[in-house]
């Protein structure tokens, strides 16, 4: 919409026209346009001021209006209005009219305007006239009226000085009725012709407009640019802009930041730019776009158009203000995380030492207050357990060192602080360097001490979690970095403390030496702590004990034991007085290996009253009474052993003890105490048979043979079944120990002793022995049996308890051969014939039935020779085979027999036809 033009402009514009009735001179100018083109005013009046007449002004703007509602000619009409407009000007008092009047004016004069326009007849311009004509239209609201006269203006006066304007005015009003194609063609032609400056501006402006509006975003987003390259080059860089001129750059400024924002952001912006080239101040096209960003609460927009000018423009001299910039944006939005990596970003631009130099005072500070503040967050967030977490501390060290290169006044806490993070993200190294520079570099730092200790420690762990002390140069470094402390801080007892650890650390390296010295030095340190010194003399003290220099190890143990007591807290004293009584205990072996055992003895008890643990205690104890021993002292040995296992029953060398109990108790001549002593002690024993074995041998010894026997008997019982051959000898001699003890002959030991030999795979020749002497024993008991049972009528009956009685005894028989040597398998044959003999014999001699006459007696006997006559033979055969022994290289007693009872045998064989009772004894046929 074209701006409505007041009253009194139109009317100064009038009487510029060159008319009889003005003598006055004037120029023609324009107003400055407001904030939009829908403020824009039309031009106005310039006039020299001129003395008023005496005449009151009232009375003469009394007698124009007058002249104005009376007069019937156009031109007197329109005259008397521009002279009231002059009036109005030029007395400077609020005299004009109500603006409904002044509208209500206007309308009776646009009449006249019209009237003259229309006729064509006029003294002055009447481009002019148009011009004017337009002007009061657009004033009353009649914008179509206006534009027509405007377009007549231009149609008819194209190269008029007006007509510049009049296009302006006419691509106006066609952008106002959103005919923009339209608009554009009116704003060019206006750029094309000889407009003045500020119509040109205006157009080149609207151009831009007018390109938006039709969607031609690149060619608006050109123009726009052209439009601020050519103020930014009138006004001193945008320093001189004022009033409308400042209102279309920033309007061209935030036009651009929507266009680019409706398409791709900073690239659409960044493609404009490249067609028109490069600026100095393209930054404030970067900060537009991201506070449009902004205010629209696009965040990761905004960020990403500041982030881009960063990138592409980094030694800019607006770039650290872009960087602080960034963090703004980030925390508006609430995203502190964001925040948090922008101000890490703006540190590390300028960590390097030509960025910072570049960096004007008050960006340097900027930058420092920054940095700690990023260095502070990132130590804070770390936190400990991950690598992120890690490289967040080492990150936070390097701002920290850096700031300690810039901040001279505060290097040492920078330092310090840089020592702390990095250590804490693991490069002990570095850190070490830090609180070095801390410590020693900065004399008024406060926390100088602090730092130095820090630098100690950590020196410490990096060994440790290297491969510890592992090197002679590390071994020194450290020492003379314990030294450079204490000598530096010779009140802090941190120091000797350190060195007290540092000499224990020592001797587990393998650097004995280098311990002694830190340790000397400890003792010789009057601030040193009670816990150093205590330390101290400990190292000492196994330095020498490895030495095995036990009386001056005893020496520092025994210093160690008195600071601990002087400690103002309870310390543990347990491993020094472990550690003192085992120097004294070795003591005393060396002097019961001198030959010094009462000397031995005492030191033993020392050792055994200083010791704390129970170990040691028993340990001394039991070797007093081993020393009693060695020197034959079996009385004192033997108290000392029983008050030893009476106080310590339940200890592990409580068996050793009873051991030597019993040792000493044997070496004394009292046997029968020292199997009481095993056999009290055999239940806990790891083989409880075993000792009661031993003391069931010593019973036999003192005489107590029957104990004795009860535990054999048990013994077997319990444990009937060897698995090795030393059992089964063991268990075998047992056996026969028991059945000699046994008289009655009925010992259920000779049968075990006979069967176990019988079933087992090994033998010794004294089991073997007393196996087939069993056996024989055994064999006689059956035969004699056979031989007392008596054949009598019927002889089946009474044959069955004599062939049972026959078969047992033919078997122990065979077992004794078997198992027996020469001599017994002579006395088996002998034997087994014998039985056979008797068989026989007995068979023969049975009674004859008495029912049976003469005839039938004398065949009953036949019979009883034919039953005979097989065992008979089975005994020839047996006694001939131990009579062939001879040839063999045997000769016995047994062998003698044997060839004297077949001297006594008949030695033909007969045969019987009839057989009244046939008999054999089961099994194998004996004879072969």
């Amino acid at each position: 919409m074209i701006a409505r033009w007041p009253l009194r402009y139109c009317l100064a514009v009038c009487l510029a026209l060159p008319m009889a009735v003005t003598a006055q001179s004037f120029e023609l100018t324009l107003n400055e346009d407001g904030k939009t083109i829908a403020d824009m005013r039309p031009v106005f009046l310039r006039m020299e001021p001129q003395p008023l007449p005496d005449i009151s002004l009232k009375e003469v703007i009394r007698r124009y209006r007058a002249l104005f509602a009376e007069a019937d000619d156009p031109e007197v009409r329109i005259d008397a209005l521009h002279r009231l407009n002059n009036l109005y000007s030029l007395s400077g008092q609020d005299l004009s009219l109500p603006v409904e009047q002044e509208v209500a004016l206007y309308r009776e004069a646009l009449d006249s305007y019209e009237s003259i326009a229309s006729s064509g007849v006029y003294h002055g311009r009447l481009d002019e006239l148009l011009y004017q004509t337009a002007k009061a239209h657009a004033f009353v609201g009649r914008d179509s009226e206006s534009i027509d006269r405007l377009e007549q203006l231009v149609g008819l006066y194209p190269d008029s000085g007006l007509a510049p304007e009049a296009r302006f005015r006419i691509a106006e009003s066609a952008f106002s009725e959103g005919e923009y194609q339209r608009a554009l063609r009116g704003y060019q032609r206006v750029l094309a012709g000889d407009a003045r400056q500020e119509l040109v501006d205006k157009s080149r402006y609207m151009v831009g407009w007018s390109q938006f509006k039709l969607g031609q975003s690149e060619s608006a987003g050109v123009a726009f640019l052209r439009v601020l390259d050519d103020w930014y080059a009138r006004s001193d860089g945008f320093e001189s802009l004022k009033g409308g001129a400042a209102n279309l750059v920033e309007d061209s400024f935030r036009i651009l930041a929507i266009m680019a924002s409706r398409r791709e952001g900073v690239a659409s912006l960044e493609q404009w730019m490249a067609t028109t080239g490069d600026r100095h101040w393209d930054v404030l096209l970067y900060d537009r776009l991201a506070d449009f960003h902004l205010s629209r609460e696009r965040y990761s927009d905004s960020a990403r158009v500041t982030r881009a000018f960063i990138e592409k423009k980094p030694d800019h001299s607006r770039t650290p203000a872009m960087y602080r910039q960034l963090v703004r944006i980030w925390e508006s939005g609430r995203f502190p995380e964001e925040a948090r990596q922008a101000r890490q970003d703006y540190a590390e631009a300028f960590m390097p030492s030509s960025a910072y130099r570049s960096l004007p005072a008050d960006e340097q500070s900027q930058w420092r207050r920054v940095t700690r503040n990023v260095a502070d967050r990132l130590y804070a967030s770390a936190g400990t357990g991950s690598e992120v977490q890690a490289g967040r501390f080492r990150q936070s060290a390097r701002f920290y060192d850096r700031l300690a290169d810039r901040a001279p006044e505060d290097s040492g806490e920078w330092r310090r602080l840089a020592g702390d993070a990095w250590y804490q993200g693991g490069a002990l190294a570095l850190a070490v360097t830090a609180y070095d520079k801390a410590a020693y570099r900065h004399p008024g730092y406060r926390e100088a001490a602090d730092a130095a200790w820090a630098g100690l420690k950590t020196r410490r762990e990096k060994l440790i979690a290297g491969q510890g002390i592992a090197e002679v140069a590390e071994a020194d470094q450290l020492m003379s970095a314990a030294r450079r402390f204490t000598r530096r801080f010779p009140e802090d007892t941190r120091g000797p403390d350190f060195q007290a650890d540092l000499s224990q650390r020592l001797v587990a390296a393998g650097f004995p030496d280098r311990a002694l010295t830190t340790a000397t030095q400890v003792t010789g340190n009057g601030t040193a702590s009670i816990a150093a010194r205590r330390s101290a003399h400990l190292v000492m003290a196994e330095h020498h004990f490895a030495d095995e220099d036990w009386k001056t190890a005893a020496t520092h143990y025994d210093n160690a034991l008195a600071l601990a007591g002087q400690a103002s807290e309870k310390t543990n004293t347990t491993t020094i007085q472990d550690r003192l009584a085992t120097s004294l205990h070795r003591q005393a072996q060396a002097e019961r290996k001198s030959g010094q055992p009462g000397a031995a003895v005492a030191l033993f008890e020392r050792a055994a009253d200083v010791a704390a643990s129970g170990m040691l205690t028993v340990t001394a104890r039991h070797d007093a009474a081993a020393a009693m021993l060695a020197a034959q002292q079996w009385e004192q040995a033997i108290g000392a052993l029983e008050r030893f296992t009476r106080r310590h029953e339940t200890h592990e060398l409580a068996g050793s003890a009873r051991e030597k109990l019993v040792y000493a108790y044997r070496q004394s001549g009292q046997p029968i105490e020292a199997a009481n002593i095993m056999l009290a002690g055999a239940a806990e024993s790891d083989h409880p048979w075993k000792e009661r074995l031993a003391a069931a041998r010593l019973l036999e010894k003192g005489g107590e043979v029957n104990r004795a026997l009860v535990i054999y008997g048990d013994y077997l019982e319990a444990t009937p079944t060897a698995r090795t051959a030393e059992q089964h000898v063991e268990r075998q001699t047992l056996r026969h120990r028991l059945l000699t003890a046994d008289d009655s002959g009925s010992s259920p030991y000779r049968a075990a002793l006979l069967e176990r030999e019988l079933a087992s795979d090994w033998h010794s020749q004294e089991t073997l022995a007393w196996a087939s002497q069993a056996a024989l024993f055994m064999a006689d008991e059956a035969a004699t049996t056979m031989a007392s049972i008596t054949l009598e009528p019927p002889l089946q009956a009474s044959l069955e308890g004599k062939r049972a009685a026959l078969e047992t005894a033919l078997k122990r028989f065979r077992q004794a051969g078997r198992l027996g040597d020469a001599t017994v398998q002579s006395r088996a044959l002998y034997g087994r014939a014998e039985l056979y003999r008797t068989l026989a014999a007995d068979i023969m001699a049975s009674p004859v039935p008495a029912e049976l006459n003469d005839l039938e007696q004398s065949q009953y006997r036949i019979l009883l020779e034919e039953q005979a006559y097989p065992f008979e033979e089975k005994a020839i055969a047996l006694h001939e085979r131990n009579h062939g022994r001879l040839a063999n290289g045997v000769h016995d007693d047994w062998i003698e027999r044997s060839i004297e009872a077949l001297a006594t045998l008949f030695p033909a064989r007969y045969q019987r036809d009839v057989r009244w009772m046939s008999w054999q004894p089961a099994g194998e046929d004996d004879a072969s």
